[in-house]
């Protein structure tokens, strides 16, 4: 298999892992455990695309509805400082 069907394969299984989350996110009316797996799945090693300004817009619209979630802004600068 070429390196550009690789990718495409990989891309393709994180579009519809993502498409899940969404679902989940839009299903639970935004709760922070919700939110929480989403983002633990984007920054674990998994097979994926990684795109750190989706990854830097899940974590602005996570605290957009739960700005008192102190564990997720320290992850979040921390996502800062490393990648963005």
């Amino acid at each position: 298999m070429s390196s550009s069907s690789k990718d495409y394969g990989k891309s393709l299984r994180g579009l519809r892992e993502r498409e899940d989350f969404e679902l989940q996110i839009r299903q639970s009316g935004g709760l922070l455990e919700t939110f929480s797996k989403y983002l633990d799945w984007e920054l674990s090693p998994a097979p994926k695309f990684h795109n750190s300004r989706l990854v830097q817009t899940l974590f602005e619209r996570t605290l957009a509805i739960n700005w008192q979630a102190q564990a997720i802004w320290e992850s979040y600068v921390y996502y800062a400082v490393i990648y963005l």
